[in-house]
């Protein structure tokens, strides 16, 4: 058993918005060149935990399988705000509307809706409830846009936030470290959202894991958004300002948020999977990140589906090699803190010595670099196997 104390979610974070490029997230994955290869099998099966869907827009129809609402325990899904239509349309929702800018990354796979969201609160036991409903339903990718608000720590330093990631949380850390463990053994891949803070991705203890995936977001710079969670335990980026898919009415709507770039990698690994049914939650994670495209800031590659799928058809599941950190071209285009910590990272790569900064005193100097080297040292323990 764990014993945790019991927290409630929003959905905030996300916001909709006037779509200036629409469909510019298809391109930029490369999505159309990764449909030669494939679109997807009906024997993969994609869970979205989310507030519900409008099961009845054109993006879904039939192909919608064991849908599930953990409040009500059958399959009678409320519409909710809207969110779980459009992450689900990015997921899996059909080609139809691809002309118009909107389309499911895996339109020839299965959605499984479940909704964890009552009156747009979602209490944490709801939350791993649906995920171990998907898990024991044969679900092979859950697609989670959750994540816990943490609205004004972008205020603390990294430093002081790193802190918190590594001493707070730790009975709802472990929580996750065993659903997803148990995930990994049903060969079922969990799939988080960074965040929306604008802050270190260890903070959410829901990404502190080696056994699941974490998408940060990027714009069409593939600079960071103003809004995304950054940095260590971040596994792979993906499109996430301004992305179109479907919303309740059979409409369609633009939204930002690291929600729009989860489902975008959530439908990534259903068409790796549609290819090599068993691979690994470790496969997958090398696979993204070494066949990404290069982004800037203190983030990962941003996907590439058609290059990723490739490497799955040539069975290459090697270890990557560690990407260089690209600072954003003059800070420009990049309000997140993502940057800041690009700098630290320059310091610490071109000297050895303390750089003494104006009002420092020389061991100040040397604590502050004691600290930049602290930061990198997390960084470099997480390509280590498992965090070992």
């Amino acid at each position: 058993f764990i014993v945790f104390d019991e927290q409630v979610y929003e959905l905030k974070g996300y916001s909709n918005t006037e779509s200036s490029s629409p469909g510019w997230h298809i391109k930029a994955i490369h999505l159309q060149s990764a449909w030669k290869t494939t679109k997807g099998s009906p024997k993969v099966k994609i869970a979205v935990v989310d507030d519900g869907i409008e099961a009845s827009h054109p993006m879904f129809k039939g192909r919608i399988v064991d849908a599930y609402n953990v409040f009500t325990q059958d399959n009678r899904l409320s519409i909710g705000s809207g969110h779980g239509t459009h992450t689900a349309g990015l997921a899996a929702g059909s080609a139809d509307n691809i002309s118009k800018g909107a389309a499911g990354v895996a339109p020839n796979c299965m959605l499984m809706p479940i909704q964890v969201f009552d009156n747009g609160k979602c209490p944490l036991s709801a939350w791993v409830a649906g995920v171990m409903y998907a898990i024991h339903h044969e679900a092979d990718v859950v697609n989670m846009s959750i994540a816990p608000s943490f609205d004004g720590l972008t205020a603390l330093p990294p430093e002081q936030q790193d802190e918190i990631a590594r001493c707070q949380f730790k009975n709802v850390e472990k929580l996750w470290a065993r659903v997803s463990s148990i995930a990994a053994k049903k060969n079922c891949i969990l799939v988080f959202a960074a965040g929306n803070d604008d802050i270190l991705s260890s903070v959410p203890p829901e990404n502190r894991n080696s056994s699941s995936i974490v998408v940060t977001a990027v714009d069409q710079n593939l600079y960071p958004t103003d809004f995304t969670n950054y940095g260590p335990c971040s596994d792979i980026s993906a499109p996430g300002k301004d992305i179109l898919s479907s919303y309740p009415n059979g409409q369609l709507k633009s939204f930002d948020g690291t929600s729009m770039a989860a489902p975008i990698v959530s439908g990534t690994i259903a068409l790796m999977k549609s290819l090599k049914k068993d691979i690994t939650i470790t496969q997958a994670r090398n696979v993204l990140y070494k066949t990404g495209a290069d982004v800037y800031g203190f983030i990962p590659p941003m996907v590439l589906v058609d290059k990723a799928l490739e490497c799955v058809k040539r069975g290459d599941f090697s270890t990557p090699n560690e990407r260089k950190k690209r600072p954003v071209p003059n800070g420009e285009g990049d309000d997140s803190s993502a940057k800041d910590i690009v700098k630290i990272e320059e310091i610490i790569d071109d000297t050895t010595d303390p750089i003494q900064r104006k009002d420092e005193t020389d061991y100040d100097a040397i604590r502050r670099q004691i600290q930049e080297y602290k930061q990198k040292i997390i960084e470099l323990e997480k390509l280590l196997p498992n965090n070992k």
